[in-house]
């Protein structure tokens, strides 16, 4: 039986071109004996952790001096889902889900990104490189924010979300486009 994958990229500078993948549990710190060690002071020793269970995958902070964001939201101890192309924050970091795979049995369900032995394959390609990087600079610019001035962390999570849906519904009806375009012409 193949396990469950997931591969973490760097999105910042600090950690450039840097990448983990892990079988659960993905743990995320300082300390030298975790699965992706980020040796820098916003990370706290043991930061957070990256699980797999029946229902997926998920991240919870381990109580961390400087917080857990995914998609700009906090994450706090509850675990929250993780899917393809998730922002991590830990700290000051960013880290990005560039795939995930949950073993054969769950071959087919929506979302997987299953990787090929042997091959270089890095994902599922976008399907709107516009969407991912609107989505990326809206969510670095949303957590610069609220990094700077925690008075306005709420309103900055409402702007995140918002810009999150817009990409989606973006990205979805771009894909619908595409597909009814594909049809039309076969």
């Amino acid at each position: 039986m193949t396990p469950p994958l997931i591969r973490i990229e760097s999105a910042c500078p600090e950690f450039q071109g840097r990448a983990w993948e892990c079988s659960p549990p993905a743990r995320i710190g300082r300390a030298d004996t975790l699965e992706v060690v980020l040796d820098h002071p916003a990370i706290s020793r043991h930061h957070a952790e990256i699980a797999f269970d029946q229902r997926g995958w998920t991240v919870r902070d381990l109580g961390s001096t400087n917080g857990t964001f995914l998609n700009g939201l906090r994450v706090g101890q509850a675990e929250r889902a993780l899917t393809p192309r998730d922002v991590l924050r830990c700290g000051s970091l960013l880290l990005r889900v560039a795939w995930i795979t949950c073993g054969p049995a769950r071959d087919g369900v929506r979302g997987l990104s299953q990787p090929v032995a042997g091959s270089t394959w890095k994902g599922p390609p976008a399907t709107d490189s516009g969407s991912d990087l609107v989505l990326q600079a809206v969510t670095a610019m949303a957590q610069a924010v609220e990094l700077r001035d925690q008075y306005t962390g709420g309103h900055t999570q409402r702007v995140t979300n918002y810009a999150l849906l817009l990409v989606r519904t973006r990205t979805l009806s771009r894909a619908t486009t595409l597909s009814a375009n594909r049809h039309a012409a076969a």
